[in-house]
């Protein structure tokens, strides 16, 4: 993002301001989905009213007023877990591609959005049987999408490193 927007010669401390406009952009973009979810699963009022919390929550407002990785992560999970819930009763190839995809951006962005993920899988096996073979679907893309950032660390020489910052970092 630095790069492409000509901020590599700008005082580092203006970088890291511009940089600030990409979680604000996230933080409107996760409240917009928000009111798009409360509203697909019960009505617009609850969508707006999700938007709402979500703006005036304190951690959120701590989040977005720093280059924290949350604010993506989270804009990711959020999009996965739209695109799971909101098509029913089974997911298209798209739709679990996009579901999937999502769920890899953000374990890519944040690795913790694993257990986001891990709820999911458990969720549907407990409540929503039927669509085990989607949530399946869903885990095996986004662990793909994930896959290639340990293939290039082992790759690079730095195998060890990853697995010891994972297993213990």
């Amino acid at each position: 993002y630095i790069k492409l927007t000509g901020l590599t010669n700008v005082d580092p401390l203006a970088a890291l301001l511009y940089v600030r406009l990409l979680n604000i952009f996230f933080s409107a973009c996760t409240a917009a989905l928000l009111m798009l979810f409360g509203r697909k699963l019960h009505s617009y009022k609850a969508g707006l009213i999700a938007a709402a919390l979500f703006l005036m929550d304190p951690y959120v407002q701590r989040i977005n007023r720093r280059n924290m990785l949350e604010t993506l992560a989270m804009l990711c999970v959020l999009l996965g877990l739209y695109i799971f819930f909101t098509y029913r009763p089974h997911l298209k190839v798209r739709q679990r591609l996009g579901s999937g995809v999502a769920f890899g951006l953000a374990v890519l962005t944040k690795e913790p959005m694993f257990l986001e993920l891990f709820v999911l899988i458990a969720y549907v096996m407990l409540f929503r049987r039927s669509q085990l073979r989607d949530i399946v679907w869903v885990a095996a893309i986004a662990c793909v999408v994930y896959l290639p950032y340990p293939v290039w660390a082992v790759a690079m020489g730095q195998g060890n490193s990853y697995l010891s910052y994972k297993l213990y970092g």
